[in-house]
């Protein structure tokens, strides 16, 4: 099996920029918010911080996984359409969850941004099962390992390392 090479990967590091770039200011938004109501730890029970924390802490369990699985599929051949498909469904689901949940948009966002993300686990989970397991099933060359330093060369007679002794009896 070749070693897998970075630059196989031209269209998921598109959206694995973009939600790294939304994360800049859904970080900016949760300490500002912070320093000007003078609450460094926890949430000093402010029910706007508490939204703002908890957007915050749904993108970062939610999209690694994601992020992951899409990588997981262009490395294992998807076409260039699921793979928009698939980046800009996790990119605009997020963007969609956070405006519902921070407040900066209407509520009905939240419901349809999460939609859209477990959509992405469910197509490119179901996809990269479904692509591992057929290569599972297809013969696959034997492990090919470098010799040793010891290793003999094909044409060397081989003898048997260890033999029973003359006169032991063997277990049959």
């Amino acid at each position: 099996m070749d070693p897998i090479s970075i630059s196989a990967l031209t269209i998921t590091p598109i959206y694995l920029a973009l939600l790294g770039l939304m994360m800049v200011p859904i970080t900016l938004r949760v300490g500002g918010y912070r320093v000007k109501n003078n609450v460094d730890i926890g949430d000093g029970g402010d029910e706007t911080l508490i939204r703002l924390i908890r957007s915050q802490a749904n993108f970062i369990e939610t999209v690694p996984l994601a992020a992951i699985l899409i990588v997981v599929t262009e490395l294992m051949g998807a076409s260039d359409a699921w793979l928009h498909g698939l980046g800009a469904a996790l990119f605009g689901g997020r963007v969609l969850h956070y405006l519902g949940l921070s407040g900066l948009g209407p509520f009905l966002c939240r419901p349809v941004g999460m939609v859209a993300t477990l959509g992405v686990y469910l197509v490119a989970g179901g996809w990269s099962l479904s692509a591992a397991l057929a290569c599972g099933s297809a013969a696959r060359p034997p492990l090919r390992r470098s010799p040793g330093p010891h290793a003999r060369s094909a044409s060397a007679p081989t003898r048997a390392r260890f033999r029973p002794r003359a006169g032991r009896r063997t277990a049959a």
